[in-house]
């Protein structure tokens, strides 16, 4: 936990060093802050864009469905039997 809190908090520190050293550096023109701001946006939102995919994961389903099949299986309730036959249809 602390570690993914450390990750997160520093693009806020260096983006605010970054800022200002390219403020410095352009004599207070914020068009290049803009400009490099917006570079970043586009290049992130092409490479979501190139590899982003909208299928959906099933990594952690296999085992809650097979647990709910070993507890329905192993009861001798024919409603319960009925439910377990639409849960994998």
């Amino acid at each position: 936990m602390g570690i993914s809190n450390t990750i997160g908090t520093v693009p806020g520190i260096v983006g605010n060093l970054f800022t200002g050293w390219m403020l410095s550096r352009s004599n207070n023109n914020w068009d290049v802050v803009f400009g490099v701001v917006a570079a970043v946006l586009v290049g992130g939102a092409a490479v979501f864009h190139c590899w982003a995919t909208d299928h959906l994961d099933d990594d952690g389903d296999h085992a809650k469905k097979d647990l709910m099949a070993t507890n329905l299986l192993d009861s001798d309730d024919d409603e319960l039997h009925l439910e377990r036959d639409e849960f994998f249809i």
